[in-house]
């Protein structure tokens, strides 16, 4: 039973790792493209945010995208 619980621990851990980095890459890009719609007037912009693509070919560039990962000040911004 002990060799079985490194590997059943290591099953568990690589999906939701992947989940997580997928998650992150959403955020990125809700917050990217929030930004471009503050940048357009908010509120007042007659075009509405864009959503998030669903895609993990996009999710996963997208968190390692600077423009997601910095604000206008050059900050950087970290969300849990």
């Amino acid at each position: 039973m002990d060799k079985k619980k490194p590997l059943l621990l290591t099953l568990i851990a690589i999906p939701c790792l992947a989940a997580l980095v997928y998650l992150s890459g959403l955020l990125a890009q809700l917050l990217a493209n929030y930004a471009v719609w503050q940048e357009l007037g908010g509120m007042n912009s007659p075009d509405p945010i864009q959503a998030p693509c669903l895609d993990p070919g996009v999710c996963f560039p997208a968190l390692l995208s600077k423009s997601a990962t910095t604000t206008s000040s050059g900050g950087l911004q970290i969300a849990l």
